[in-house]
């Protein structure tokens, strides 16, 4: 129980009496029976385990202030009751700003948190400000971490009932565990085995010669054949002095006839 909340009296509080004890009668104010009458014995042993009941319920910080010997379960009550409302105001306004801000990154679970946001608005409840079904899935989906964005979006869109908000909750929660233990073995494997994209990049290994490129047009300094220029064939090499097959090659002369 909450330290801060004595207890519950009120009607939250007397039906979970009724029904199986019927001992209402020993708090709601109902005269007892005379001390020396018939029926004064079984009374008193009912009221000590009413008694002894109620101080089972309240936190130890009031069971303090409550405790009393030679004492009646309406006695009791009563005081319970005082410090109750006394504290009414205050109790409102810490329950109202723990519900605003309860998130799902506060707690250990999902389902924790539901458990936590449910009990929160229950003890609103009972200090008089009642939380309405509509407000409490509002708040489920505003206490989402981003993860959830989509589901949120759809159960705004629904507005399904608190019950239904939380089994689209769970479905998702359990789609994004699947998908976070299936996705990163994916991402590692084809980092790994993407091959390098080659497009575009000069190779490292010499083909015939010193060209780099096959086909890349018939010299550095244009179309020249013979001794007519720097380059002869089909070489490509950068510094332009390639013939051929990228060997330099010597300048040919033409030999004059001999005379006889």
């Amino acid at each position: 129980m909450d330290p801060a909340s004595p207890t519950r009296p009120g009607q939250n509080y007397l039906p979970s009496m009724q029904p199986p004890y019927k001992v209402s009668d020993h708090i709601d104010g109902t005269e007892p029976p005379v001390v020396d009458s018939e029926g004064y014995c079984t009374w008193k042993e009912t009221d000590g385990l009413v008694l002894q009941w109620i101080y089972g319920t309240v936190n130890d910080t009031f069971l303090k202030q409550v405790i009393e010997s030679n004492t009646t379960a309406r006695n009791i009550w009563v005081k319970l009751e005082n410090i109750f409302l006394n504290n009414k105001t205050t109790r409102a306004g810490q329950l109202n700003q723990q519900f605003s801000n309860l998130t799902l990154t506060a707690c250990t679970s999902l389902d924790n948190y539901c458990q936590k946001l449910k009990e929160l608005a229950n003890q609103l409840v009972d200090v008089g400000q009642p939380v309405l079904d509509s407000r409490l899935v509002t708040q489920l989906v505003q206490g989402l971490p981003p993860e959830y964005v989509v589901i949120s979006a759809l159960i705004n869109q629904l507005a399904p009932s608190w019950d239904d908000a939380r089994t689209m909750l769970n479905h998702e929660e359990m789609h994004i565990k699947n998908q976070t233990h299936q996705g990163n073995p994916n991402m590692v494997l084809a980092a790994t085995t993407e091959p390098p994209n080659n497009r575009g990049q000069p190779s490292t290994t010499q083909g015939r010669g010193s060209s780099q490129n096959r086909g890349g047009g018939r010299g550095y300094q244009g179309r020249n054949r013979g001794g007519r220029g720097y380059n002869r064939g089909r070489g490509n090499y950068s510094g332009g002095y390639s013939g051929g097959r990228g060997y330099p090659q010597p300048q040919q002369y033409q030999s004059w006839p001999n005379n006889p």
